[in-house]
């Protein structure tokens, strides 16, 4: 019987809070484009939302991260009760709806829930990302 990816067991993440530093560079410009990136973006809306920066992590590795062929790397967990895993991507690297379930699947074995996925139309700006995290997480 081929082994199905959400019957693996939940594991517990350790991760690191972000810090000012994080902030201050999330809040600079990108040198290529002259304008913010969908995860700044969405960053600054979790902390325009009311989040607090010990309740976010950042960039974290589960099943090896990009040091593993099949590791993945949350780009957000809001430290809620239970974590809030946010994956931040554009809708040209995430088109395979396959992929996508798949990964959805192995996130949900961590998180015990399944991630929220803001693409860049949602994020492409302050408001559009404002409103996205409103509407998807809402307010701390």
């Amino acid at each position: 019987m081929k082994t199905k990816p959400y019957l693996f067991p939940v594991h517990n993440v350790r991760a690191y809070p972000a810090s000012t530093q994080v902030v201050e560079v999330y809040q600079q410009p990108d040198e290529a484009s002259g304008k913010p990136s969908y995860e700044k973006n969405a960053l600054w809306a979790l902390l325009q939302a009311g989040w607090k920066l010990d309740q976010i992590a950042y960039q974290v590795p589960i099943e090896g991260g990009r040091l593993s062929r099949n590791g993945l790397l949350i780009d957000f967990i809001l430290y809620t009760p239970s974590p809030i895993p946010i994956q931040v991507g554009s809708t040209w690297w995430h088109r395979d709806s396959s992929l996508e379930t798949l990964e959805d699947a192995r996130i949900s074995n961590w998180f015990g829930r399944l991630p929220i996925r803001l693409f860049d139309i949602e994020v492409d700006t302050h408001e559009h990302a404002l409103a996205s995290v409103l509407r998807e997480i809402g307010h701390a």
